[in-house]
């Protein structure tokens, strides 16, 4: 077992991709998985989400035993989102996954404070990693690779010039558990540019300044091309209590 804490997640999974890039591909072939517990302090009544479920067939029934034994709720999220630290080790071939308990009004802001903690929640999520890490540090077969490169081989390129970081918000927090077309706001923080142009927590964004949004990553990648103060028209779609659409409407807000 080899623990390691990263720095520089948000200059582009600096310190991660460094760390991996440092083992010779015989030893990145004998790592069988890794989790990365990136924001689990505010689980609550809510499900542990496991991120970067995709990178392997087998994250299914590991997780699945692991509920049975603690009784844990959680949620796969099988969407690939490349911004936390378990990507760097997916690029390299290696299946990983992020525990995560959710976003929350205070994320990635100076109000997120030690006071707010759940560590009745902490507790709950380590009991739920704990079954995991013994059957993958046990004698069972190591667990099936992600799609793509194998292990020890360069990230892959996907050409042009990447997006830099995000630098505007719109107030909203994603539902990681949606799956359906467009980005679901479990919530909209008070006073943010959504709030103010009327927007309600439930509803579905499925279009960003005229760019087409059907997944989390299009919604994440178009705020990293605009700039504080810029206005632009956002597509919002809801449903009604049956999953039918009920209405869509076209907003206009203000990034901050």
């Amino acid at each position: 077992l080899v623990f390691a804490a990263f720095d520089g997640e948000e200059r582009g999974r600096a310190g991660s991709k460094s760390f991996v890039a440092r083992f010779a591909p015989a030893k990145l072939s004998a790592v069988n998985a890794a989790l990365n517990f990136d924001t689990v302090g505010r689980l609550g009544s809510g499900k542990i989400l496991i991120l970067g479920a995709s990178s392997s067939d087998k994250w299914t029934y590991i997780m699945r035993g692991a509920g049975f034994v603690t009784g844990a709720d959680y949620a796969l999220v099988k969407e690939d989102l490349d911004a936390s630290d378990q990507m760097s080790f997916i690029e390299k071939g290696v299946p990983a996954v992020q525990f995560f308990s959710g976003p929350n009004a205070d994320y990635h802001k100076f109000t997120d404070t030690p006071d707010k903690i759940d560590t009745a929640g902490l507790v709950k999520q380590a009991e739920f990693a704990k079954e995991i890490i013994e059957y993958l540090a046990g004698d069972s077969d190591f667990i099936t690779r992600p799609a793509g490169a194998p292990a020890g081989a360069p990230a892959a390129s996907h050409g042009g010039a990447a997006p830099g970081p995000r630098r505007v918000s719109t107030g909203l927090v994603p539902d990681f558990t949606f799956e359906g077309k467009g980005v679901r706001a479990q919530d909209i923080t008070p006073g943010s540019p959504l709030a103010l142009a009327g927007v309600k927590p439930g509803s579905i964004i499925i279009e960003f300044n005229g760019r087409s949004i059907a997944t989390l990553k299009d919604y994440s990648e178009a705020l990293k091309t605009q700039d504080p103060g810029t206005k632009v028209p956002v597509t919002i779609m809801t449903l009604d209590p049956l999953g039918i659409v009920a209405h869509t409407t076209k907003v206009e807000i203000e990034l901050k």
